[in-house]
């Protein structure tokens, strides 16, 4: 794999970096910080008051990572499925990718073996299996309240 770097006008300034060839797919040209809003959804309703906070993101070329650590939050009112809307960028497909750690206001199977983000179109789920009955894959469910916690990381492709 080659690594070439062009040089622009001034000394030391990179203006472009070209990986495994030096055609225009190959140019690094899109590196991006910044922050995004998630708010807490769900299927079935909102939470009587808005859930919100902020979370960061990078974005490289097409590849977007998001975190957001949602913290003690009021979802009474919330029902069906826990979603976050708000993603920086719009998905470009489904994807299931990520983690996540929850305390709290959420209703979990007892046999649940994982938890995974989807990350879709217009918000981001979080599916859960069964190690016991192996179902199929099945959305987590709010247990609305007081104390609301969910920590997440995931990543998806745009055509941003």
């Amino acid at each position: 794999m080659a690594l070439t770097q062009v040089i622009g006008s001034g000394v030391g300034q990179v203006t472009d970096i070209k990986i495994g060839g030096s055609g225009s797919a190959n140019t690094l040209d899109d590196y991006e910080e910044g922050s995004w809003t998630a708010t807490v959804t769900g299927s079935g309703g909102n939470p009587s008051t808005a859930a919100t906070e902020s979370g960061s993101y990078v974005k490289i070329g097409r590849i977007v990572y998001c975190t957001v650590t949602i913290s003690n939050k009021d979802t009474t009112g919330a029902s069906g499925a826990v979603r976050l809307t708000g993603v920086p960028f719009t998905p470009n497909k489904s994807t299931a990718s990520g983690n996540l750690m929850l305390y709290y206001a959420k209703s979990l199977n007892s046999t649940t073996a994982n938890i995974t983000p989807y990350v879709t179109a217009s918000y981001v789920a979080f599916y859960q299996t069964d190690y016991q009955t192996s179902t199929a894959w099945g959305e987590i469910s709010h247990a609305a309240g007081a104390n609301f916690y969910l920590y997440t990381s995931f990543w998806y492709e745009t055509d941003s």
